[in-house]
């Protein structure tokens, strides 16, 4: 794993900007760690990860061994996360989200950084519910 983080407090959510790749299912608790644990530091609830550039390496059964962890726990328990990602990782980013939200953690992936912004932050909720 080679990742480096930047966290920046934003207007009702933490950025978190994430470089390198992820090779193994310890290197998704690292991140999930870090992450967290900045969140929890920020008294922020929101997480906006902009993975646009971190490639990942793992394989569906990676993803589900990481998924089944994580969701187990609290860790990741009363956040909201919206992954920004480009379109190189589409298949992996489904996996997390499809395998996350089965287990009731608040996940989605946009390829769009307005649409995962909106989300986020519940204006896309509050759009949908005028019309």
């Amino acid at each position: 794993m080679v990742h480096s983080y930047d966290f920046k407090c934003e207007e009702g959510y933490l950025l978190c900007t994430t470089t390198g790749e992820t090779s193994s299912v310890e290197d998704i608790f690292t991140y999930a760690r870090a992450v967290t644990d900045a969140a929890r530091k920020a008294r922020c609830t929101s997480i906006f990860l902009d993975e646009r550039n971190m490639a990942s390496m793992l394989d569906s059964f990676d993803i589900y061994t990481a998924c089944e962890v994580l969701a187990g726990g609290d860790l990741l328990r009363g956040f909201r996360f919206a992954s920004l990602r480009t379109g190189l990782n589409d298949e992996t980013a489904r996996n997390f989200e499809t395998m996350f939200r089965n287990r009731s953690i608040n996940y989605r992936f946009f390829v769009e950084y307005e649409a995962a912004k909106s989300w986020l932050c519940g204006t896309q909720d509050q759009e949908e519910s005028k019309t």
